[in-house]
């Protein structure tokens, strides 16, 4: 009985799957760049020296990107259940690359501040594909979602105070909360040097924004530039000063400072972190992979199998 259960299960197998099932392992990499580009918060300030202690603002202007962009390393395993649609799973590490992000200088204080932004991040992206037959070159092309496992973004601040001759240089580390975006993506093998073993080449877009949820100063390096003494005034922050949680809603309970026309609160518990509104970072990413694809099983055909089925 357990025999007739199998052998009918395996006709529905080659019925399901007329050519032939296939598993395999791709080892690669590549890089990506910005697309769908946003502005960042805080535009440039160009402006123009007048005095030790004044300066004129010439221009003002928005800085586009996003901090998806850079270089990725990756593995995947995947699954053909027919000749031409399959399954695979992409895990994949991203070095982002160090993205200018704001740049102002205050026409009061004339402090100067710059930032950039980057991400390190660990990704799966399972995903449908559908392939041409065989030959020599095989184009396909597919779609999925990506899944950020873990990381974090990191965001450096270096501000210069040429009256007070002193800089600052701060890095804060930013985790998301979790976030499902997609990817798509066409390529094609090329069966060289063998059958089993593929170069690969493809083209793959990412779409995936993410919201801030908690921040963390994590280096806080203040430079007396006459003698260029450095101090690390990370253990001298407040809970309060070093760390930030992110929410949608800033209300007179929060524990938070806001400006004039916002949100005084004037007995914040430095013991806990600072609220601030949430921001949603752009991480849309165009990037191309290369590496190499080996088959893991042998091609099992139609044929081959009927031709060794036995008949209870």
């Amino acid at each position: 009985m357990k025999k007739i259960n199998f052998f009918a299960l395996l006709s529905f197998v080659i019925l399901a799957n007329p050519a032939y099932s296939q598993g395999y392992l791709k080892l690669g990499g590549g890089y990506s760049l910005s697309v769908s580009n946003d502005n960042f918060s805080t535009p440039i300030t160009i402006v123009e020296r007048t005095s030790p202690t004044s300066n004129t603002i010439i221009s003002k202007e928005n800085i586009y990107g996003t901090i998806g962009s850079g270089g990725n390393l990756r593995i995947a395993g995947g699954y053909t259940f027919t000749k031409n649609f399959g399954l695979e799973l992409d895990i994949y590490y991203l070095f982002g690359q160090k993205k200018y992000v704001t740049e102002s200088t205050n026409i009061t204080s004339n402090v100067n501040e710059i930032s950039f932004a980057y991400t390190r991040q660990l990704r799966a992206t399972p995903s449908f594909f559908v392939r041409a037959s065989d030959g020599l070159i095989r184009p396909y092309a597919g779609f999925g979602a990506v899944l950020p496992l873990m990381g974090f973004t990191y965001v450096e601040l270096d501000r210069t105070d040429p009256v007070a001759n002193n800089n600052t240089y701060l890095v804060r580390k930013v985790s998301g909360n979790f976030t499902v975006g997609f990817e798509s993506y066409m390529g094609a093998n090329i069966s060289w040097p063998n059958e089993n073993f593929n170069i690969f080449a493809e083209l793959r877009y990412t779409g995936l924004r993410i919201k801030s949820k908690h921040a963390e100063t994590i280096q806080y390096d203040f430079t007396d530039l006459n003698t260029d003494e450095v101090t690390d005034n990370v253990g001298s922050l407040t809970v309060f000063e070093r760390e930030i949680n992110f929410v949608d809603r800033l209300t007179s309970e929060s524990n938070a400072f806001e400006g004039v026309g916002g949100i005084n609160t004037t007995s914040v518990d430095r013991d806990k972190p600072m609220d601030k509104l949430t921001s949603t970072n752009n991480f849309n990413a165009l990037g191309i992979n290369i590496g190499v694809r080996m088959n893991m099983v042998k091609k099992i055909k139609k044929e081959e199998i009927l031709d060794n089925m036995q008949v209870f």
